[in-house]
């Protein structure tokens, strides 16, 4: 996997990379942290499911959105196509950002002063997403908040990933269970969103 995502990132974005490592983190998508002859690095996201791809898509525009408007979301880079995600050759679709060095997330343990800027970016974060043109105010029925079929279509994929793994490091144990936690709330969800005017 590691060499094929080598010279995917050479052929379809230029990137020359030297050593290539995996992080330990994300459920949805397998990341890594790549070394260019330079000393830059990139994060890469690779992702698994094609079926995701569009939704992904939306998510990567939001937080390009973000930045343009100030507010300190990695760049991502377009591949030499000019695309945000090159998708390649079978199993994967890939897309490297700018790494962020030393960064701690809510699962690293924050602490004490972290968490109030953390709250800061948040705040500015929410502000800037409000001015987005799909934020405009509308009415939609609490039912269509959330697709649980779609939901546990996805759960029930990620889960097979991970059995079909065989032995799992300790971060992807920590995943299988939270998406099997994750998979057994939704019927207590749907009953919520029945509840629901």
């Amino acid at each position: 996997m590691q060499q094929r995502l080598v010279g995917a990132l050479n052929a379809a974005y230029g990137i020359e990379v030297v050593s290539l490592g995996r992080i330990e983190a994300g459920t949805a998508t397998d990341n890594y942290v790549a070394s260019g002859r330079a000393g830059r690095r990139w994060f890469v996201k690779v992702y698994r499911d094609p079926r995701t791809l569009p939704s992904e898509l939306e998510a990567i525009e939001l937080a390009m959105f973000a930045r343009a408007g100030g507010v300190p979301v990695p760049a991502v880079h377009r591949s030499l196509d000019g695309e945000l995600v090159a998708a390649l050759t079978n199993p994967f679709a890939v897309s490297p950002w700018d790494y962020v060095d030393d960064a701690v997330t809510a699962e690293g343990e924050l602490r004490g002063a972290r968490w109030a800027a953390v709250g800061t970016v948040l705040g500015r974060l929410h502000r800037r997403l409000a001015e987005h043109p799909a934020a405009a105010a509308g009415q939609l029925s609490a039912t269509r908040l959330r697709d649980l079929e779609q939901a546990r279509i996805h759960f029930d994929w990620l889960i097979v990933q991970y059995q079909a793994r065989g032995e799992l490091n300790e971060f992807e144990t920590w995943a299988l269970q939270a998406v099997q936690h994750r998979r057994a709330l939704l019927p207590a969800v749907a009953g919520m969103l029945e509840a629901l005017p």
